[in-house]
């Protein structure tokens, strides 16, 4: 026998409030906010970061965003990703380079092999960084270019990592 869900709870401290206190209260679950306009990108399609990539453009599909925005080292990881998407009809759009992915998204997911993978993406990203022409707080001194939030889930040497946030902090004063 299945139990049914409340629709609605009583309030147990309205008891003591009296009779119109202990009105009966809907559920309420706050909404997870969705970004009206927000760019997406993603770099590293390979075994770790294609599955990451190809979930994360499904959810941005599924709450009406803008498609993802991809783009990997090697063309064939691209064309099998692109596949994979299509597949699934989830859309997504190839860049032509790092630095578009840098000048265009608010956030940027990548998932690199190497050490040296990530210094040399981080270092494309940050130039295309430098090219926006939005307004926010973003990496150039007096608020040209906006903010962009960077999401490393790279295989990287705690060495390397050092190496990104000085490059980082030269980039992003």
């Amino acid at each position: 026998m299945s139990q049914q869900k409340p629709d609605h709870i009583t309030l147990p401290a309205a008891h003591a409030l009296g009779e119109d206190a202990q009105a009966q209260v809907p559920f309420s679950r706050p909404s997870t906010p969705v970004p009206a306009h927000d760019r997406w990108g993603f770099v590293g399609l390979g075994n770790m970061g294609a599955p990451m990539a190809l979930n994360l453009a499904k959810n941005l599909k599924e709450q009406g965003q803008p498609p993802l925005m991809v783009w990997n080292r090697s063309g064939d990881r691209v064309e099998k990703f692109t596949a994979m998407a299509e597949k699934e009809s989830v859309p997504v759009q190839v860049a032509a380079d790092l630095q578009e992915i840098g000048r265009t998204c608010d956030y940027i997911l990548t998932s690199l092999g190497s050490d040296q993978a990530a210094i040399e993406v981080y270092a494309e990203l940050f130039k295309g960084q430098e090219t926006q022409s939005d307004k926010g707080d973003g990496i150039i001194p007096g608020g040209r270019g906006k903010s962009t939030i960077f999401v490393d889930t790279s295989t990287v040497s705690p060495s390397a990592n050092k190496v990104l946030a000085i490059n980082q902090a030269k980039n992003c004063p």
